[in-house]
């Protein structure tokens, strides 16, 4: 026989065998985990918004924090503003306390949901063991070989049900979060967790709490908090989407009566409640959607902030005045970086790989400003109608941000740390220290100190 024969034979075998592989992963290997179905709805159980009014006590405050998104840098960014608020005392009626413990809830996007996960679930902890378990951990290296080094992922892998974001997610569950729900966030005393996504269909945020899984029947306190992370910090086309099923129609849930109103008054309508509205209802058809794909949550919102603090203690009428705080603090911990604009300096033709994440980078930066802007305006009619009903509200955003920092050689050094999984140990040290020092010299936060020692 030949040699070119041989060789034939050999190639045919090997390809013959590449595809019974892929043909036994198709229909053998299913999807390594599907969302649990809700057996009966109850508005007033679970992990939804109610949750998060004064959960630290019956004080008339209460303090959010809205970690964005940026990989490992955000997650470093965020993490020294804890450490700030940890360190940082004041003094209310007569009362010494720490300004993380007076943390009410925490949202979460892409990288930053990493940290506040963490944090919802294990308080205090995150400052014994968050850096050795990912912040100053090569996650990058060791998905790779969790890859590599494992046969039963490579069939895995070959399978439609399952992707590098399922990976991703198993990773982290293993790893990082120790299998832990939402449920056992639930349980715990303490600050909550909003963790957000990106439902790819829509364009539109999707949020981690039962108030939005009540739309497709199923219980969030029995899901995996790492595969909420994951989905938050799904950035295609690294990480393909996660897949949620969607079982609306069997829990016996009602739609809200705002709902039902919106919807019958904006039928033809184009404004921005009549199509989330539109959205939402979209849900409680699973005949035309039963799969929700998720991806970065820093798509539609990267601060998490456009949902949750409008539907936790933020939004109550502010004719129910027994039931409002009296003062209002969200600390929005923005990584975001300055635009790229070595783009404009070449006139060299550029690959999609090099060009995506740029388009995608200045996507989520632009919607940023304008998310930043929204909250700003609605804690400004909350103040308008509280002043209409001689309410005494205080609403008060204090940014920490990369262009707040003084010097300008940090600054260049902050705008040039990667989005990336994995960071030089340096590099987290200095984007924890750089937030620390940020946040303490801010004028807001300054000003939010003293008042709150004046009560």
């Amino acid at each position: 026989m030949s040699l070119r024969n041989k060789f034939l034979i050999g190639a045919s075998a090997l390809l013959a065998f590449v595809i019974l592989m892929v043909v036994i992963a198709t229909f053998t290997v299913g999807r390594g985990y599907h969302n649990e179905p809700l057996k009966a709805w109850n508005p007033d159980t679970g992990y939804r918004h109610s949750l998060f009014e004064y959960v630290q006590g019956p004080d008339d405050m209460v303090l959010a924090l809205a970690f964005s998104g940026g990989g490992t840098r955000a997650a470093a960014f965020a993490y020294g503003v804890l450490e700030e608020l940890r360190d940082t005392e004041v003094n209310i009626e007569g009362k010494t306390t720490r300004l993380i413990d007076e943390v009410d809830f925490v949202t979460g996007v892409s990288g930053g949901s990493f940290t506040a996960a963490y944090f919802a679930l294990h308080g205090e902890r995150i400052f014994e063991d968050f850096e050795r378990r990912f912040l100053k951990r090569d996650i990058e290296k060791e998905l790779i070989l969790s890859l590599v080094l494992s046969p039963r992922n490579w069939f895995r892998l070959l399978s439609r049900h399952y992707n590098r974001s399922d990976l991703a997610a198993d990773f982290y569950d293993r790893e990082i979060f120790d299998g832990a729900t939402f449920g056992d966030i639930q349980d715990r005393s303490g600050a909550k967790v909003v963790i957000n996504a990106t439902d790819l269909s829509t364009g539109n945020p999707f949020h981690f709490v039962q108030d939005q899984f009540d739309f497709i029947c199923s219980d969030l306190t029995r899901f995996p908090v790492a595969r909420a992370v994951a989905a938050s910090a799904g950035l295609p086309p690294y990480f393909p989407p996660l897949v949620l099923d969607n079982y609306s129609g069997s829990c016996g849930f009602r739609m809200p009566g705002w709902l039902q109103q919106s919807l019958e008054e904006g039928r033809t309508s184009f404004d921005r409640r009549s199509v989330g509205a539109r959205i939402l209802a979209s849900y409680l058809n699973p005949s035309v959607r039963p799969y929700i794909h998720l991806i970065d949550g820093g798509y539609s919102d990267n601060f998490g902030v456009r949902n949750p603090l409008m539907s936790a203690g933020a939004t109550a009428n502010v004719d129910e005045q027994d039931r409002l705080p009296r003062r209002i603090i969200v600390i929005v911990v923005n990584a975001q970086r300055e635009s790229e604009e070595s783009w404009g300096k070449t006139d060299r033709q550029s690959s999609v790989s090099s060009v995506f994440p740029i388009i995608a980078t200045v996507q989520i930066d632009r919607y940023s400003v304008e998310t930043l802007e929204l909250l700003r305006s609605k804690f400004k009619l909350w103040q308008e109608q509280a002043e209409k009903t001689a309410a005494l509200l205080d609403f008060q955003i204090i940014e920490v941000g990369f262009m707040a920092a003084r010097d300008a050689d940090e600054r260049d050094y902050l705008n040039h740390v990667p989005t990336a999984l994995t960071l030089p140990a340096e590099d987290v040290d200095r984007l924890r220290e750089a937030a620390r020092r940020i946040l303490r010299q801010s004028p807001e936060f300054q000003k939010l100190r003293v008042a709150l020692s004046q009560r």
